[in-house]
């Protein structure tokens, strides 16, 4: 008897597994195939999914009415019934909304499959399939789903399928996901100025040294940008755009003559100005479109610095950076989940501002109004002491109208640094005026004024460590925070000799190409 138990029980298990597969066979089973985008942008809102192909395979059992859920796991922001068409020049393009295509066999007339519901929130579509006393095997196509990539953290995007269970419609085992988007990339690498340029300079006074600069934004993949008749088939609500923006731009100053090219394409710019009211700059793409084949770049460019009669003089030292980002931006869905629409919050494309690079990129560097003068020999021993005189000639005949060449007036102060020929150098920047005569209150020598100052006085009015009891010789640095000062210096001892000596002007050693550790000969004026 026990060995006809084991002989009966595979037997039986052989039996049933047939009967199974034989039902199954009986049953609608549908699998899923796609046509998945290669590449989406990882700040987008609106990104394209690839469409998802259902084929089934028909058996002989009736179906009752299914429910088949495709979960993407991301938010959705279109819907059944937006984006809708376009009517208007270059051609009219018909809607790409969510909806089902390519309907074939099984799902025509009275099979005839339906969008039941869109979770936009919950990234599902519910697909309603008609109940078929008769199968055939057909398929047809879910296409025009756009999805929010911004914040998930993928990096390709799959579509889940799956079947309400009792109505002989089958997802067959293993074919129930597919692939709708290969690659989620960032979409721009992060710019820099265009290669064999630099950033821009200009003195705290509003001159402008180099006052140009260019920068460089490339795609991070060959059909990121686009124009709108590129994106999803054309029906887009305005092209792919990059958005400038600019920092530390000071009161009263405008950089102009602002341009744009790109590599392919025809871009175009939001405004050929900036100011610190207006710091940003948008740049736009025309049709025909841009190669969707290789890797396009773009480059943003101002050409001048304008420091208005609103700027403060002199301007306060630092840089003037870029950072750019994808938009327009936006957000994935409103209130309550609602898909966006309007022109101002429903634009396709639309992504998260995401500022690069993430230290901004300077672009112009304000660096100090200075004239920088070495008096060579100044001595105060032995009865002797050495006469200064400094003058702030930003006060000139030429006037400041356009073209007239003049200096702009600059109040500002004088540093002086004493080398002896033995001991420890000092640092002195008078901050009252009593220090010879010619200072304002606060120590700083007036537009058109000059101070007229001994080696001694300043050696008496300095702090510790610069009054060098026994007297200083050696050389000195004049720094002045205002350009176009002037200096003459002589020695004396107030009886029978007096002897005028030159005082050179250094080109400022933080200008491109006047550094003094790097020159191999120095330039000198007088």
């Amino acid at each position: 008897m026990q060995l006809k138990t084991k002989l009966f029980l595979p037997v039986l298990t052989v039996i049933i597994v047939l009967g199974l597969t034989n039902t199954a066979f009986a049953q609608l089973s549908c699998g899923v195939a796609s046509t998945p985008v290669s590449r989406d942008t990882a700040t987008g809102l609106t990104e394209v999914a690839g469409d998802l192909i259902l084929a089934c395979l028909a058996g002989a059992t009736p179906t009752t009415t299914a429910s088949i859920t495709v979960s993407y796991g991301v938010t959705i922001t279109d819907s059944t019934a937006y984006p809708a068409g376009l009517a208007v020049p270059p051609a009219a393009v018909a809607a790409k909304t969510i909806g089902l295509t390519n309907t074939s066999g099984s799902f025509t007339g009275a099979g005839l499959p339906t969008i039941a519901s869109v979770n936009n929130a919950g990234g599902q579509i519910v697909i309603n399939i008609p109940a078929q006393a008769v199968p055939a095997t057909g398929s047809f196509t879910l296409t025009g789903v756009l999805v929010a990539l911004s914040g998930t953290g993928i990096t390709t995007l799959n579509a889940n399928l799956s079947v309400s269970p009792g109505n002989n419609v089958l997802i067959t085992a293993g074919q129930n996901v597919a692939t709708v988007i290969t690659q989620v990339l960032p979409g721009l690498k992060d710019p820099t100025l265009t290669f064999g340029t630099s950033a821009g300079v200009v003195l705290a006074s509003g001159i402008a040294i180099t006052p140009g600069f260019s920068t460089n934004t490339a795609e991070n993949y060959i059909d990121m940008l686009r124009q709108a008749t590129q994106f999803n088939s054309g029906t887009a609500t305005n092209d792919t755009q990059l958005v400038y923006t600019f920092s530390g731009i000071p009161t009263g100053v405008t950089l102009g003559g602002c341009t744009v090219t790109s590599t392919s394409g025809t871009a175009t710019l939001s405004a050929t100005t900036l100011t610190p009211a207006a710091n940003t700059l948008t740049v736009s793409f025309t049709a025909p479109g841009l190669s969707l084949t290789t890797t396009d770049s773009v480059t943003l460019a101002c050409a001048t610095f304008t420091a208005g009669a609103t700027a403060t003089v002199p301007l306060t030292p630092g840089s003037i950076t870029m950072q750019v980002t994808l938009g327009p931006a936006g957000a994935a869905l409103g209130v309550g989940s609602t898909v966006l629409t309007s022109a101002t919050a429903g634009q396709i494309p639309r992504y998260t501002p995401n500022l690069q690079p993430a230290t901004p990129l300077v672009v112009l560097n304000i660096i100090s109004s200075q004239t920088n003068i070495l008096l060579p020999f100044a001595t105060s021993v032995q009865g002797y002491d050495t006469g200064i005189a400094i003058a702030n000639t930003t006060s000139d005949p030429y006037g400041t109208a356009a073209g007239a060449g003049g200096a702009r007036a600059q109040t500002g102060n004088v540093t002086f640094t004493f080398y002896p020929q033995t001991g420890t150098s000092c640092s002195f920047t008078p901050s009252t005026g009593a220090v010879g005569v010619g200072l304002n209150a606060s120590g700083a020598i007036p537009s058109g004024g000059t101070l007229s100052v001994l080696l001694s006085q300043l050696l008496a009015a300095a702090p510790t460590g610069c009054n060098f009891a026994t007297g200083f010789t050696g050389y000195v640095f004049i720094v002045t925070n205002f350009t176009n000062a002037h200096a003459a210096a002589f020695v004396t001892n107030f009886t029978s000799f007096t002897s005028g000596q030159n005082t050179l002007i250094l080109p400022p050693p933080s200008l491109p190409g006047f550094s003094r550790s790097a020159a191999t000969f120095e330039s000198l004026g007088h």
